[in-house]
């Protein structure tokens, strides 16, 4: 594919990333969401709670479920979204370490993650309303080009939770997050899945074109709308091996998209959940519980393939958000 094309993958790649659909035209029967391995029963109104301890080890039960620490995916999505998990995942993420330095009125947070055992957890966008709004288009036989599939977390990895903030009235106020999943011996375990839509509006598919390895996303807070910042670490294609041929051409393609990728749009209501995260993070309060995503339709516990596609095999739907929130820190904590 000729540079200029791939230039023109860094917009509409995060565009779609708030608001596409799955890989899949086909429908899954899943659990819901609020359900998986939570037992049966009435839907609670927030979202997965958080560990917050420093954890040792990689027992079974150290730190959180993958699953709940990357919950924000589909917390900042503007449009639905279908999570599905590999059958036997382990993966889990453990605070390794926190750094918390306090300077006048100003605060910064280091947080190293460590994201530990096996398998993988993926996004699916629902592309419908975008069949929908180009039915025309597809009925001439045109293609619809850098459309995001999905975003899936694979395997193990790193991620350094970063912020800055300063006291109101007392309280430490979390300005700006980043979250980097590069830096580390591993690649990133984050991947961006591009493809290309074909068909009828009543049988259309995806073609996967091309994988983005995410390098950083940032949150920031400010009045509406809400923006998400978004740096890759690698752009390839998606039939590509893993040779150094492979990886150097694909950091270079990601660090020339990056210079066209601007921050976009996410939820008001996710955006405000992940500075209230990094809050409880440096205040110390021991678990963070974050608002029910809104769009988040359903999560499916079934084998995922290696190329990023999943073999759905039920489905539901779950309630609208309530707000997130964090438990009371214990004494001692950093704080004015």
């Amino acid at each position: 594919m000729p540079i200029w094309q791939r230039l023109r993958v860094a917009l509409p790649l995060l565009l779609a990333l708030l608001g596409c659909g799955t890989l899949l035209s086909a429908r899954a029967a899943t659990t819901p969401a609020a359900e998986v391995g939570r037992g049966a029963g009435a839907l609670p109104p927030t979202g997965p709670t958080l560990r917050l301890d420093l954890a040792c080890g990689r027992g079974s039960d150290a730190g959180s479920l993958v699953r709940d620490f990357m919950y924000f995916v589909p917390l900042i999505s503007p449009e639905p979204v279908d999570c599905t998990l590999s059958a036997g995942n382990t993966q889990r993420a453990i605070l390794k370490g926190i750094e918390r330095v306090r300077n006048g009125g100003m605060f910064t947070l280091r947080c190293q993650f460590g994201l530990l055992g096996t398998g993988a957890l993926q996004n699916d966008y629902d592309h419908s309303a975008m069949v929908s709004r180009n039915a025309e288009r597809l009925r001439g036989g045109e293609r619809l080009s850098d459309i995001l599939g999905y975003i899936r977390i694979e395997g193990e990895g790193d991620c350094m939770l970063e912020a800055k903030g300063d006291y109101v009235g007392g309280v430490p106020v979390v300005q700006r997050v980043t979250m980097t999943f590069t830096g580390g011996r591993s690649p990133s375990p984050v991947r961006i899945g591009l493809g290309s839509i074909s068909g009828t509006p009543d049988a259309w598919g995806v073609r996967a074109d091309a994988v983005a390895y995410v390098a950083s996303l940032g949150f920031v807070r400010t009045a509406a709308p809400a923006r998400m910042e978004v740096s890759l670490a690698s752009l390839r294609d998606a039939q590509a091996g893993n040779s150094f041929a492979d990886r150097f051409k694909g950091a270079l393609k990601g660090a020339v998209a990056n210079l066209f990728v601007p921050p976009v749009g996410i939820e008001m209501s996710g955006n405000l959940a992940m500075l209230d995260f990094a809050a409880a993070l440096f205040t110390g309060a021991p678990t963070f519980t974050f608002p029910l995503a809104a769009n988040l339709r359903s999560v499916t516990v079934t084998p995922v393939s290696a190329t990023g596609s999943p073999r759905p095999t039920a489905e539901a739907s779950v309630p609208p958000a309530a707000s997130g929130r964090a438990s009371p820190p214990p004494t001692g904590v950093p704080g004015e």
